[in-house]
């Protein structure tokens, strides 16, 4: 598993391709929460729905006759921080595997 693991990690360009298409995604998921918050936020709901509709979805508030979602915000900035940690880890190992290799071919 672990020679299978170096090899994935030894091509570059298979594993930038990866990043970016997981950094694009999660872009897209950021794009989506904000785009709700600003949505859900704007719109103005009579005293009667407010119950109904933030009652059942987590991390929302009635705030006024407004609602206050922030779950699909959150989900988004989630998903950012683990691709983005995921790619610092990536990077990190192939920095310690570098001397490594560079050795053996000597």
């Amino acid at each position: 598993m672990r020679e299978a693991i170096e090899r994935f990690l030894r091509d570059a360009t298979l594993v930038t391709l990866v990043l970016a298409i997981a950094l694009g995604w999660t872009l897209v998921l950021l794009a989506q929460g904000v785009a709700e918050t600003v949505t859900t936020l704007l719109t103005h709901y009579p005293d009667s729905d407010l119950l109904d509709l933030g009652g059942g979805r987590p991390l929302t508030w009635a705030v006024g006759n407004r609602l206050l979602t922030v779950y699909s915000l959150v989900s988004g900035l989630v998903a950012f921080a683990v691709v983005v940690a995921v790619a610092f880890a990536v990077d990190r190992r192939r920095e310690r595997s570098r001397p490594a290799r560079q050795l053996q071919r000597r």
